[in-house]
């Protein structure tokens, strides 16, 4: 020990190899340590790759084949269903007239009024009743309105038919939402021609609209409809509009109210006949019911005739 100490480069050099010792054992514990995790998530990701080598859309050519057959599987489906959709449907009629519009409007109402008045409906059947096309007793439509105004036409008055078959009470109210076509700017624009020159319109970018589109695949007649009858009368219209053959009738909201708001006093016994069969037709449901609808009458479109009509369009 004492020659250590008189020794002081013998001291140095054996404190040096000490911290270098020192110094390559921390270096190697931390190379381990390190080596360690990138082991870990080298497994961990040959597993990940592994699992995925494993599901069955791993991009090779057998599984691209399977997902190709599947996709054209499900078209065949998706366009199976819209063409037994279009042939459950009426055709439109393309060739009729703005007259015979008119002429069909007048003999409908006439018919249905007779009817009202065969079956005693207290409606406003009798009156002012046109179906939402009142304007159109006096006025002619456009003429490229026509066979769309038709179709809605002979719908509603499928829909009316059937409330008059079950006897409701009333037939309160029957309106709709002009369609797009009915509009003058719809007439002007059918009419009108491309320009030329710099003022010329210009066409939109892209190709046609994706077939996905809601107006290439169907088409909306918005209507509201006010009516009163018994429950069993409003079921029976409800399950026939659901049930449809013809048309295709969306109910996108529904409100019913009781005519009668106050229903019988509890444990209070009725006081003659007439209370007593009041108070039993709030208790058994033989009252009437006021039953707001809102709906859409549907048509279902042939999307590739869509797409062309829209190719079309956009080539003018």
């Amino acid at each position: 020990m004492d020659s250590l100490k008189q020794n002081k480069f013998l001291t140095s050099f054996l404190a040096v190899v000490v911290l270098g010792v020192l110094g390559l054992g921390y270096l190697l514990f931390n190379s381990l340590k390190n080596h360690r995790a990138a082991a870990e998530a080298y497994d961990a990701e040959q597993s990940a790759v592994a699992a995925l080598q494993g599901k069955p859309l791993f991009p090779n050519a057998e599984n691209l084949k399977k997902r190709e057959d599947d996709v054209q599987n499900f078209a065949a489906s998706v366009d199976e269903l819209q063409q037994g959709l279009r042939a459950g449907q009426p055709e439109l009629d393309a060739n009729a007239s703005s007259d015979q519009f008119q002429s069909t409007l007048t003999e409908t109402l006439n018919a249905i009024k007779a009817q009202a008045e065969l079956t005693k409906l207290n409606s406003r059947a009798g009156s002012d009743f046109d179906l939402g096309f009142g304007k159109y007793l006096e006025t002619l439509p456009p003429r490229q309105a026509v066979p769309d105004l038709l179709y809605q036409l002979k719908a509603i008055d499928a829909m009316v038919r059937t409330m008059l078959t079950v006897r409701v009470a009333s037939i309160d109210d029957i309106s709709r939402a002009e369609l797009d076509v009915e509009s003058v700017k719809s007439e002007a624009a059918a009419d009108a021609k491309p320009a030329a020159g710099r003022g010329a319109a210009k066409k939109p970018a892209g190709g046609p609209p994706s077939a996905l589109a809601e107006d290439l695949v169907l088409k909306r007649y918005p209507m509201e409809v006010r009516f009163t009858g018994s429950p069993r009368s409003v079921q029976e219209v409800l399950n026939v509009l659901a049930g449809s053959r013809d048309y295709f009738y969306a109910v996108r909201s529904l409100r019913v109210e009781n005519e009668q708001k106050i229903g019988p006093p509890r444990g209070v016994a009725p006081q003659s006949s007439e209370e007593s069969k009041t108070d039993s037709e709030v208790v058994l449901g033989g009252e009437n019911v006021s039953v707001w609808l809102a709906l859409d009458l549907i048509r279902f479109l042939d999307p590739a005739a869509a797409v062309a009509a829209s190719k079309k369009t956009a080539s003018n």
